[in-house]
């Protein structure tokens, strides 16, 4: 039987982009919230449990590592924003630029609870 290995830059996960707003509840009171913003194919890697040992992140997390191709949208994208992939919501750890600014890395981490 032959596993199936996923090819290097195969963008072949749907991942929303969330962007944090401020508005104002009946009390006017200021309340973040977080509006989808667009949804785009990705690359998504799930970091392994020993990769996060290593690094000293807490297990009760889950990480990953998402590339998108850069666009306008992609370049607003702040830490302060958020991404969903598969129903499940991640905060950005970091945002790296990758090869010639034509793609970027997003680092990401949602609680196990979550």
């Amino acid at each position: 039987m032959v596993a199936f290995k996923k090819s290097a830059g195969a963008y072949d996960t749907r991942v929303g982009f969330l962007q944090r707003s401020t508005t104002f509840n009946a009390m006017n009171e200021a309340v973040e919230t977080f509006t989808a913003v667009q949804s785009l194919w990705a690359d998504v890697d799930y970091v392994s449990d020993a990769e996060r040992l290593r690094a000293g992140m807490p297990i009760a997390t889950r990480a990953v590592r998402i590339r998108v191709r850069s666009s306008v949208l992609t370049r607003g994208i702040t830490e302060k924003d958020r991404l969903s992939v598969a129903g499940v919501v991640y905060d950005i750890a970091a945002i790296k630029p990758l090869g010639r600014l034509d793609r970027i890395e997003f680092s990401a981490e949602a609680r196990a609870d979550a």
